[in-house]
């Protein structure tokens, strides 16, 4: 994850759905969310830039590979629909607010774990 320092100021600040975190903790976040879901793909369906800031609103589409939020592994094609904010400052981020449709994709997960029983 070494890529992640290239990326983001060393005091940066990461909004995710309400929480708050640093760089350390998005480190240590991230291994979950990777472990449960492979094959990502980002679509981007718009980007707009205004000075420091810049928003996006994308669809990550994903596989199911491991457990998340309790729900074991489906092996099902989910996505996760976001919007992001980012404040630039020398060419990396400085901040970063994202708002996850999260009760989307428990539910998609769910849907696709009872097809499966």
């Amino acid at each position: 994850m070494d890529y992640l320092d290239k990326w983001f100021t060393d005091d940066v600040k990461l909004h995710f759905n309400g929480v708050t975190m640093d760089l350390a903790g998005f480190k240590e976040v991230l291994p979950a969310f990777y472990n449960a879901f492979g094959d990502l793909r980002h679509g981007v369906h718009f980007m707009v830039a205004e000075d420091d800031l810049v928003t996006s609103v994308q669809t990550l589409h994903m596989k199911h590979i491991g457990e998340w939020e309790g729900i074991a592994p489906t092996g099902g094609a989910v996505s996760l629909a976001d919007i992001a904010v980012l404040r630039m400052r020398d060419d990396k981020f400085a901040e970063e607010w994202v708002s996850m449709d999260m009760a989307g994709l428990k539910q998609q997960l769910e849907a696709i774990s009872k097809e499966s029983e």
